[in-house]
């Protein structure tokens, strides 16, 4: 009986090495995909942060240029409360130069009077105070002051008719608004009456 030749056998009791360097295609398209999905949250990531960036680099700039407004408003009011205080007595000038109208004018210290007033009206105006002039313009509730209603046939109503004291502003803000008198409507009484103090020709032409 002769002996089996371990060369023929067709058993091999050694690992078979031939697929050692192939990578299975499944877990390479896992990690291609979990590396796309990264790339494209880290991409979303840094556009998040760019649009919140320039979000506050938007805010800024807008705050800034807001306080810088704020602080050119404020220096522009900032003498609204001395100037206040300095308009009664251009009142008590402008009172008193009304009064010696009537007087002789020709005297040096009226000259002196008009001089010092001038001035006083030049420095307000170069502060950016302004005076108000009301007479023949409809009432603003914003600007003037209505003293009283006085009835007339010759002006509209709500149209100012005199001004007892001056208004002013400085820039575009009142600092004072003006007292005046307002113009009413006359009843009907008041132009009956007013017709039959007339002479007989005038009233045939009414």
């Amino acid at each position: 009986m002769g002996k089996s030749n371990p060369k023929d056998s067709t058993s091999d009791p050694r690992p078979d090495h031939s697929t050692e360097g192939e990578i299975d295609p499944i877990v390479g398209e896992a990690a291609e995909t979990d590396a796309s999905i990264s790339i494209e949250e880290s991409s979303q990531e840094i556009e998040q942060l760019t649009n919140t960036l320039q979000r506050v680099q938007a805010d800024f700039v807008n705050f800034k240029r807001r306080s810088q407004e704020d602080k050119q408003e404020s220096l522009k009011f900032a003498n609204g409360q001395l100037i206040l205080k300095i308009l009664p007595i251009v009142d008590e000038f402008h009172m008193a130069l009304k009064q010696s109208d009537s007087a002789d004018r020709s005297g040096s210290w009226r000259e002196g009077f008009d001089l010092v007033f001038r001035k006083l009206h030049q420095t307000l105006e170069s502060a950016g105070v302004t005076r108000i002039k009301p007479c023949g313009m409809p009432f603003n509730p914003f600007e003037h002051e209505a003293l009283s209603q006085l009835e007339t046939s010759e002006h509209k109503e709500g149209i100012i008719i005199e001004v007892i004291r001056d208004g002013y502003k400085l820039h575009d803000r009142v600092l004072r608004p003006a007292q005046v008198i307002v113009a009413k409507e006359a009843s009907n009484e008041n132009t009956n009456s007013s017709k039959s103090n007339l002479p007989y020709e005038e009233k045939e032409n009414l």
